[in-house]
């Protein structure tokens, strides 16, 4: 009952940063500046019947959640300007900064550098910017922090019928 409420409450808080994100209208939209980040969160979408199987897997996942939020490449800073993007992690000591290349679409980007280098979108309003972390991303990172304690990764894989994630930023003022 705790993992559904878990779940749930993980659904809720990925489908508001959605809804209430990017206003998605193209009206004016420009990703030149620089943007700071407000929050990460992911969403998991399960198999029940593997989960009835596997309920080890249910539960390394709802005990490292923090973890795989730690795990996210995700820049504390972005900045844009008319021909290249820099993430900047000043977190990690000495600070690093990866320099990379985008392409806009009307109010999408796909933005590539040493960490993305087969790229990541991004949507923006010019106020607000989401960065979209796919599947393959996400599963990558769980990979990693697998043990061999840990239930085998083909196990998540049959389980894990979805798993994206999403970082917000906001536009440096």
């Amino acid at each position: 009952m705790r993992l559904n409420r878990f779940l749930f409450f993980t659904a809720v808080i990925f489908i508001t940063l959605m809804v209430s994100g990017c206003n998605k209208t193209a009206d004016s939209v420009s990703f030149v500046g620089t943007w700071n980040i407000d929050t990460s969160s992911f969403l998991i979408v399960y198999d029940e019947v593997v989960s009835k199987t596997h309920p080890e897997a249910i539960i390394y996942l709802r005990d490292n959640k923090s973890r795989i939020l730690q795990n996210i490449m995700k820049p504390e800073q972005i900045t844009f300007d008319k021909n290249s993007v820099s993430f900047i992690y000043k977190s990690y000591k000495p600070e690093q900064v990866f320099t990379g290349t985008y392409t806009t679409y009307e109010i999408y980007a796909t933005i590539y550098n040493r960490v993305f280098a087969s790229g990541i979108t991004a949507a923006c309003n010019s106020r607000k910017m989401e960065l979209y972390y796919t599947r393959e991303y996400m599963m990558s990172i769980l990979e990693n922090m697998l043990t061999g304690k840990d239930p085998d990764k083909t196990v998540f894989e049959d389980l894990i019928d979805s798993f994206d994630g999403v970082g917000v930023y906001y536009k440096a003022e």
